[in-house]
């Protein structure tokens, strides 16, 4: 990208000089002895700069382990549309492609879309894409909660699949927005770093009532108050929520707040339980507290390959597992003792065991007390 708003940045015989360099090379798949090895160059660079970049690397870099849960959760097929409406670097559409070739699939039907409000990042994306060989990726530079700029005869395209890891805790603005009636469960309020959950209701505006929505979001999502518990309420009673995963700390470059996965199935008609679940996850979130599986690095966390199995089967089969994995019904979270909180811990506790005592061997260690007689002879006057 030579300009950057109406600032140019690279000049045009700077420009010409870097497409003379390249041209004199051959640099496709085959003439490596690894394919896609110039994309995964350009990811080493990039998770380079994110590391060293402090708060805004993790505002353009998602970690790839923790992309590679999310599109396995995901299960994108070939045919679909995929969509990120904060794409930043592109990762989470490029492995979603992969993920459909390595399962044997034909990706190249595959329609993927994203959008960014970052000049810098936009540039990133699309010449990440280039490199990893995704051609027709779809990608724009505006603001996705004011402009959404993926339409169809005037109104919002629909995806088969929407993933995301939206900026977190951010400010917002009504001025000028258009499509409004993406909101259609609430607004949250414009200061205050709480826009989170309206990019959550963009996400589910935007997916066909068969698809299927991820997303990261920031724990206070799921139990801060106000206008947000108003919005999650909402969320709660048309039976939105398919799962909530609980996350490692320190996953993300700059963020150390902790994070969560939430799995979201839209619900057109508004009725309860969602038509649009299965049938075994109607009327129930499935709450999953993962917080403990992760590698320790240096300076971060990591999901190892065993991490990413656990929680992504934990997830297909639906089912209960002891101080891991909890099936709630919505009448327990809507009931007054939770009052519509999402806390993880609330409903799957992970905490050790209280460490046992043995009162009658400790007791029987310690001495027993001393005590001492004096004789006293009678004194004689």
């Amino acid at each position: 990208m030579r300009t950057q708003g109406n600032k140019r940045i690279v000049s045009d015989e700077a420009c010409k000089d870097l497409v003379r360099h390249f041209s004199r090379y051959r640099l496709r798949n085959e003439d490596f002895q690894f394919t896609d090895l110039l994309g995964s160059a350009y990811e080493f660079l990039i998770n380079m700069f994110a590391e060293s970049a402090g708060k805004k690397g993790g505002d353009f870099y998602t970690p790839r382990d923790v992309i590679r849960l999310m599109v396995r959760m995901l299960n994108p097929k070939p045919g679909m549309t995929i969509y990120d409406p904060c794409c930043s670097s592109g990762g989470m559409l490029i492995i979603s492609r992969e993920y459909i070739e390595q399962s044997g699939g034909d990706p190249t039907n595959l329609r993927l879309c994203g959008q960014v409000n970052d000049a810098s990042a936009w540039s990133i994306c699309k010449l990440n894409t280039v490199l990893h060989g995704v051609r027709g990726a779809d990608i724009r530079l505006e603001d996705t909660l004011l402009h959404p700029m993926h339409r169809e005869r005037g109104e919002l395209e629909r995806f088969d699949r929407v993933i995301a890891n939206p900026p977190f805790s951010q400010n917002y603005t009504k001025s000028n927005m258009e499509y409004p009636e993406r909101f259609r469960w609430g607004w949250c309020p414009t200061s205050g770093k709480k826009g989170d959950l309206m990019f959550a209701q963009h996400m589910l505006a935007v997916c066909k009532p068969r698809g299927m929505v991820i997303t990261i979001m920031p724990h206070g999502v799921l139990f801060r108050g106000g206008a947000e518990k108003e919005i999650r309420k909402k969320i709660l009673q048309q039976d939105l929520i398919e799962a909530i995963i609980g996350l490692p700390p320190n996953l993300f470059y700059g963020a150390g707040i902790p994070a969560c996965i939430l799995v979201m199935r839209p619900n057109l008609t508004g009725e309860s339980p969602n038509p649009n679940k299965l049938e075994a996850r109607r009327g129930r979130i499935l709450f999953i507290n993962a917080d403990a599986e992760y590698h320790a690095g240096r300076a971060q966390n990591y999901l190892r390959a065993e991490h990413i199995e656990k929680i992504a089967s934990t997830f297909e089969r639906y089912e209960d597992v002891p101080s891991y994995a909890r099936r709630v019904y919505l009448e327990e979270i809507a009931d007054p003792a939770n009052d519509y909180n999402l806390n993880i811990r609330r409903y799957v506790d992970n905490s050790p065991p209280p460490e046992p005592h043995d009162v009658r061997a400790a007791t029987s260690t310690q001495s027993a007390p001393s005590f001492s007689i004096h004789l006293f002879r009678p004194s004689c006057h």
